[in-house]
């Protein structure tokens, strides 16, 4: 039997609608691509994009949180991607490779602090 995604996740994730702004490492000057996370916890993120990534492909990212003025910038690599339910889409779950311990601070307080606060949907 194999895990789900969210069994082999090491940390807590949210539901989130941050933007995140992203390219190819084997791009460096290349185009940012934007994208609205669908989740996000301190070991990774999910997001959904039409343009297409191989498994593996190396991101640089820049995650627009709520809680910085800063774009908070890391190093990720994508883990899965699947069809998504949008049209000509997939859906990304990246693992951050390259986050500074203040960085995981970061988003584990937002993490924490959306997880105690009541849903007003």
């Amino acid at each position: 039997m194999t895990k789900t995604t969210e069994e082999r996740r090491h940390t807590p994730r949210i539901e989130t609608h941050c933007l995140v702004k992203f390219r190819p490492l084997s791009e460096p000057v290349g185009q940012w691509q934007l994208a609205t996370l669908r989740d996000l916890g301190a070991g990774g993120a999910g997001f959904t994009h039409a343009e297409r990534y191989p498994l593996g492909t190396p991101l640089e990212l820049q995650l627009l949180l709520p809680t910085i003025t800063a774009p908070l910038r890391a190093i990720g690599r994508i883990c899965w991607v699947r069809a998504s339910s949008l049209a000509r889409s997939q859906d990304y779950g990246v693992v951050f490779e390259e986050l500074s311990p203040p960085q995981r601070e970061e988003i584990t307080r937002l993490v924490e602090f959306y997880r105690r606060t009541p849903s007003t949907a």
